[in-house]
């Protein structure tokens, strides 16, 4: 009787063996997946970081060496790869931090790179879609209208910058490099909602902006970094602008989520 038992949960762990190895091979990704981010870099001196997030097999021990985009040849990026704690049955999630070289006295006009060239520790390589980065660079005048007196913010898109004005001025709007097309829209309010631009600015006021985002699916699987640009004029008529860098969304996977990203990416069937 044991013997038949035994035989059984031999048999039972073998079938669950088979089956574990038949899934894991549907789901087996033969090359990172990133996710799909949209990212707009307004500063790329130095020591300005991307972040950028990737699906791997679970089996993929590689690192990420060296990061270039195509499309902004110029740039150049430290890599700091590193592994999350997230792993799920058959994938894991890693992360990769790039850290700008870029002299931050030089000037670089807004461009889209949407594809990456990555290198890996084993020597193999590969152009990978990213989304979409909004890479420039504008060197920091010497004056300035308003500064950064508080900011907050946390990873579901939700933050807080209080400006105070260093000189009379008027805040005439606020622009993004992105439309809703990308599948995050950004709402932001004023002084609670109690102010709108234009707004007149004095000496030594200071003004809220509340942003949250907004995400559509089915792109609840992508990361967005949506920095918005204020745009400031002086009693002069003189244009300066000012930043909104805390606006951050990143999802919290499940393994189903995942499967669900990837098959959206069309790495699986």
């Amino acid at each position: 009787m044991k013997k038949r038992i035994i035989a059984a949960c031999c048999a039972a762990a073998a079938i669950a063996a088979g089956l574990y190895a038949i899934r894991a091979s549907q789901m087996r990704l033969e090359e990172p997946v990133f996710l799909t981010h949209y990212i707009d870099c307004r500063q790329c001196s130095a020591g300005k970081t991307i972040m950028l997030n990737y699906v791997t097999d679970k089996s993929d021990d590689r690192s990420v060496v060296s990061v270039s985009f195509p499309e902004c040849p110029e740039l150049t990026f430290d890599v700091f790869d590193s592994e999350t704690n997230l792993k799920y049955r058959y994938h894991k999630m890693r992360r990769v931090f790039l850290q700008s070289k870029l002299d931050g006295t030089e000037p670089l006009a807004p461009a889209a790179a949407t594809t990456a060239h990555v290198e890996f520790s084993d020597g193999t390589e590969g152009d990978f879609d990213i989304g979409q980065v909004i890479m420039e660079n504008i060197p920091e005048p010497q004056e300035r209208l308003v500064t950064a007196q508080n900011t907050g913010a946390n990873n579901v898109g939700n933050s807080t910058d209080t400006m105070l004005a260093l000189e009379d001025c008027t805040l005439t709007g606020i622009t993004s490099a992105f439309d809703e097309s990308c599948g995050a829209g950004v709402s932001i309010t004023i002084d609670g909602g109690e102010s709108s631009a234009p707004l007149a600015l004095h000496k030594d006021d200071t003004v809220t902006f509340d942003a949250a985002i907004n995400v559509s699916q089915p792109y609840v699987y992508n990361a967005y970094s949506l920095d918005q640009t204020l745009n400031f004029s002086d009693e002069s008529g003189n244009i300066y602008r000012g930043y909104l860098q805390n606006i951050r969304y990143e999802p919290n996977f499940t393994e189903s989520g995942i499967i669900a990203f990837l098959k959206d990416r069309g790495a699986l069937d």
